[in-house]
This record gives structure tokens, sequence and C-alpha cells, in this order.
């Protein structure tokens, strides 16, 4: 079943019955540096031809640490010159070694794209996995988070639908379904923009995974908020 969308053909998901829970499981399979986060923050870049998930600046995010830092001082300073305490100064030591090794891990961090897009080429490019799939091989991309959702009889406690997770490329090779984790646990809302326009452009279907208190994994189309 297809249609035309965007000028892209758009393709069902052919795997699951869509809304229903499934026995497929899955597992995690983000490294280290497929995450983003506070200190490695990602950025959605649109050309018109080409769709870009990379590191974001972090410019502010060093200037709040440096605030935090400045701020983490005045009560030490304060006690020093007017309770007549003396500074403490293996606190003073652990907080400036920490405020290096944040300052040193945003600096030294890897700026090459987590994905790429292709629109010309018709292709999805992985630079830090040095891989390049044809669209011809994507079975689909997938969205995929852990953390069991739904009411819990263990904690009484609810869960809601998680707004990020691992982004996965799933493809064709020779014939195997193979599966790549591009990128973790990026920004909502920078994922939800990244979607929206992926599947306008490409027409490959985008599904959402999470796993239910009972253990099933619930996979549905992503949905993304049309606002964004």
């Amino acid at each position: 079943m297809s249609d035309e969308q965007g000028g892209a053909e758009k393709r069902d998901l052919d795997y699951a019955d869509v809304g229903l829970p499934t026995g497929k499981a899955f597992s995690q399979l983000a490294y280290p540096g497929d995450y983003a986060g506070a200190l490695n923050p990602v950025s959605f870049d649109d050309d018109g031809t080409l769709l870009t998930l990379q590191p974001g600046p972090v410019h502010r995010r060093i200037a709040l640490l440096a605030a935090v830092f400045l701020l983490s001082l005045v009560p030490a300073s304060y006690r020093a010159v007017h309770a007549r305490f003396e500074v403490p100064y293996v606190w003073l030591c652990v907080v400036i070694l920490a405020a290096w090794y944040t300052y040193h891990r945003m600096r030294s961090r890897d700026h090459r794209p987590w994905l790429a897009v292709d629109l010309r080429e018709r292709a999805i490019i992985l630079p830090r996995a040095r891989k390049k799939i044809s669209f011809a091989h994507i079975i689909r991309l997938e969205v995929v988070s852990f953390a069991p959702v739904g009411l819990s009889r263990k904690t009484l406690s609810y869960r809601g639908d998680p707004r990020s997770g691992e982004l996965r490329v799933v493809f064709n090779d020779r014939g195997v379904e193979q599966t790549w984790c591009a990128l973790a646990w990026p920004d909502a809302i920078v994922l939800q923009r990244f979607v929206r326009r992926f599947a306008e452009a490409t027409g490959i279907p985008v599904s959402r995974a999470m796993p239910l208190q009972s253990g099933e994994w619930y996979v549905t189309p992503f949905l993304y908020d049309m606002s964004h």
C-alpha cells in the first residue's frame, strides 16, 4: 500500500500490526559516542537537499557552567571573609577539577554528524560508522526506548510514552535485515523536526517501539507534532 505525498512515495510499516503489542524484542545498540545530551547537544540542519543531525553549539552551556562554578565559590568566599573560617580547599579543588573535566569533554567531543540524509543521491549516510545506505535498501527508521510504559503494579506509578530514544536505521544487507543505531536520546523537539522532514521527503516509514509493563513491545508509527 502506498500513496504520493510531498513528492515521495510513502511506504507503510510492513513488519507489525500497527497499534498492537508484538512479540518482537529489542535490545540496546547505542555506543557511548551515540548519545546526545546536555554536554553534547544535537542540532538539525536542512539545506533542501541534505538533512543532517550533528553536534550543536555548546557556547551557552559553557557560559552556564562558568556561572555555576562562580556561584559555587560564593559560599566559601563569604565564610572565609565574614566568619573567619578556613576556605575548604579540598572542596574547591573538587569543583575546579569537575569544571575542567566537563569543559574538556565539551571541547573534545566528536564533531562529525551522527546521520545525514542525501536527498539527491537518495541515501542515508552514517559518517561515524562510515556507512552509506541507499533508500532502496532501507526498510524503516525506528525510535526505540527501553523504560516500560503504563501503570506499574509494583510501584503504583504511571510512566507515559517517552519523547525520545535510540534512533535506528533498519536496512536490507544482501537479503539479511540489519539494524544500526545512529543516535541515542536526542532532544525531543529536534527529533520531531527531523522525523517530520524525513518522512515527508523520503516516504520511508518511521516507527516507535516501547516496552509495556507486561513485558511485551508496543510498536506504532512515530507520530510527530505538526507544530514543530
